[in-house]
């Protein structure tokens, strides 16, 4: 397993142009210190607030479709897949109609 330290990860992000939505400690520092790209979340992170970051960056909304996909598996199965994206939400718009008619 490779585990990267978070200025890395940041890095890496800003070298493919990745919006980065990393959470970080609250007491994190904003200097740049190998990675400006960190050093800007955390400014932003500062000025805007938690909150003021969680509703810009939509953070925290995956738990929505975690909890859609665990209906989806309990229901069909852990087996839901298609080799063609068409084809498996063809699959899942007719299972979905099937059973909630």
């Amino acid at each position: 397993m490779v585990v990267m330290i978070t200025w890395e990860n940041f890095n890496y992000l800003a070298g493919n142009d990745i919006e980065p939505v990393i959470k970080t400690r609250k007491d994190a520092s904003t200097k740049a210190k190998g990675s400006p790209s960190r050093a800007k979340m955390l400014r932003e992170v500062r000025r805007l607030g938690y909150e003021g970051c969680r509703d810009k960056y939509r953070y925290g909304d995956r738990w929505m479709v975690e909890t859609f996909f665990s209906g989806v598996k309990r229901e069909f199965g852990e087996t839901v897949k298609n080799k063609n994206y068409r084809m498996s939400q063809q699959r899942n718009e007719i299972s979905f109609l099937t059973v909630s008619s």
